[in-house]
This record gives C-alpha cells, sequence and structure tokens, in this order.
C-alpha cells in the first residue's frame, strides 16, 4: 500500500557497476557520508575484469549481487530492486559523487501518495556546470535537459512528461513492482525514461523534481560512453524509437511524425560530428548506417509489441 514516507523511510541504493574501480570507490565513499541513516547500498558487479572484485571486498556492509554476463543495465538494475529492502529504490551511476544530503532530499520529495518518482540536478563532478534539472521528454522520445523549474508534466493526456536521469533517480518500489520495473529490451539510453513514462501513463503516479537533491557525475568513459563517433548509434535511436511506438501505441504520429522526426534529429549529430572534424566523410556514411538500422529495430520492435498487445487485447 502506498503512503507518505518520513524520516525513518528505509532506501534501498542500486549502484550498477563495470570495470570502474576507481570510479567507484569515490561514489561508495559519499553514500557512506550521507546524513539520512537508514539505507542499504546494493551493488550489481559487473562482470567486472578489473580490481573492482577485491576492491568490494573492503566493504562487506555493502549487499553484492554478481553478473555472469553484460545483460545490459536495465537488467542489472532489476537485479539491485530484486536484492532490496527499501521501500524507496534510489539510483546513481557507479561514476558519480552524491552530495552528503542526497537522500535526505530525495525521501522529503514523497510529499504525498500521488508521487511515484523524485529525482534531483545533476552537476559535473566539480560543481561548475548543469548537466540536468527539471528535465522533460516529449513522446518523440526528445528530451529538454535544464529547465529553470518544475514544469509538473504528468497529466497522462499531455504532450510532454517529466523524467528523472538514472544518475540521481528513486522511485517507490510497490509503484515499480506494479509497471513491471525496467524493460530489459532498453540496454542503454532512455531506460529509466521510459520509467518514468509508465510511472504517469501506467500507475497514474507522478514524477518529481527536488532541485535539493544533488549528484555530481564524472561521466566517465565505458563500454556504453565513447568519444562521439563511437557512440553505440544503433542503441540509442533504436530505443527512441522503441520508447515511443512501445508508450504511445495508439497515436498515429508514433507511426509516422516521431519515428521521422527522432531520426533527422539524430541525423543532424552526425552532420554537425563532420562539419567540426570530429568525424571523416566516411564516418559520417557509417553513422547514418547505423542510424537507420536502429532506426528499422527499433521500429520493427515496437510494432511486433504493438501487434502482440492488439492480438492478447482481443482474446486471442
Amino acid at each position: 500500500m502506498n503512503k507518505n514516507f518520513n524520516k525513518s523511510t528505509f532506501v534501498s541504493v542500486v549502484v550498477c557497476t563495470y570495470n570502474r574501480a576507481k570510479y567507484l570507490e569515490k561514489c561508495i565513499e559519499s553514500l557512506k557520508k550521507q546524513t539520512y541513516p537508514h539505507f542499504e547500498i546494493i551493488i550489481v558487479n559487473g562482470p567486472s575484469t578489473d580490481e573492482t572484485s577485491p576492491f568490494l571486498e573492503r566493504y562487506p556492509e555493502i549487499k553484492l549481487v554478481n553478473q555472469d554476463e553484460l545483460n545490459g543495465l536495465s537488467f542489472a538494475r532489476n537485479l539491485g530492486i530484486k536484492a532490496s529492502n527499501g521501500e524507496i529504490i534510489a539510483l546513481i551511476d557507479d561514476d558519480a559523487v552524491a552530495d552528503k544530503d542526497w537522500i535526505k532530499y530525495l525521501v522529503e520529495g514523497y510529499t504525498d501518495e500521488s508521487i511515484g518518482g523524485v529525482g534531483g540536478s545533476v552537476f559535473d563532478i566539480n560543481g561548475n556546470r548543469c548537466g540536468f534539472k527539471n528535465g522533460y521528454i516529449s513522446k518523440a522520445g526528445i528530451p529538454s535537459l535544464i529547465n529553470e523549474k518544475d514544469l509538473n508534466y504528468n497529466d497522462p493526456n499531455g504532450n510532454f512528461f517529466n523524467y528523472i536521469t538514472g544518475t540521481n533517480a528513486s522511485f517507490r518500489k510497490s509503484v515499480l513492482h506494479k509497471i513491471g520495473s525496467f524493460d530489459a529490451y532498453i540496454k542503454y539510453n532512455l531506460d529509466e525514461t521510459d520509467v518514468c513514462m509508465r510511472v504517469i501513463l501506467k500507475s497514474g503516479h507522478k514524477i518529481k523534481h527536488v532541485n535539493n537533491a544533488i549528484v555530481f557525475h564524472a561521466i566517465a568513459e565505458g563500454h556504453n560512453r565513447v568519444p562521439p563517433y563511437y557512440i553505440n548509434w544503433i542503441e540509442i535511436i533504436k530505443n527512441i524509437i522503441y520508447f515511443t511506438l512501445k508508450n504511445f501505441p495508439n497515436e498515429f504520429s508514433s507511426y509516422t511524425f516521431r519515428p521521422a522526426k527522432s531520426l533527422l534529429i539524430w541525423s543532424k549529430k552526425g552532420i554537425s560530428l563532420y562539419i567540426n572534424n570530429q568525424a571523416s566523410l566516411k564516418q559520417l556514411f557509417d553513422i547514418h548506417l547505423k542510424l537507420v538500422h536502429g532506426a528499422v529495430r527499433g521500429y520493427t520492435d515496437g510494432l511486433i509489441l504493438n501487434t502482440k498487445r492488439l492480438y492478447k487485447g482481443n482474446g486471442k
């Protein structure tokens, strides 16, 4: 049963990590300095091949979940949620550092039963540049990252929707269970945004921004985060188009205008790399091939998902 949370509410902080031991140490130490006392740390590891595993032996109080293979961030987060004891699930990246009052302010954000998720602001690791504040997203999967105030886009019939970023997010565990937690199909990009959409559209809850819950993000390179040309263009556009078809299956624009708009925007990003000498003409061609490939996959998988829904809805 949903309820208003208070200063004794238990929180589970889930951190998914892969070969980032030097960053993970700073993240854990920031969590150990939290002013909010009632929480546990759950690390979903790898399978890391660096010194992460022996490093974690220094923290016997941390709950450890080991993966046998990389199945994507959504899958890893679901493992952490499954192992959790908290009424609130908080998420932070392994290359991020939490302000000492981070958990405290997240919990205080659950002011009434309508709030299903709470997230805060994200700055660079030195605190000089804001990367996320009061974000919202369109039905085409196009985000607005920084806004001066929470625009409270929580109307299921609206055109824009609040979302919180995965390195500074929290959700009621009861709501996560209700919507099916993270979609393992989305391995990278829009994973937490898809959860926010389903919190608003499926559970009838709201996503709330609290600017004083602050995380500092190093944005370290990894298997998904690499220099611009080498980013996973296929996975990114695949998930954007799938996100649109999955969450807005009954709207004609989800099958026409919105996928085309998303593909155009990301094509322009590739052209920008070429113009700024960050990619050669050959690489630009390769980027566009990947974008088309990813778009076809996302569109096809979204159609298949919605066809299955329709078939099931007809009782067949």
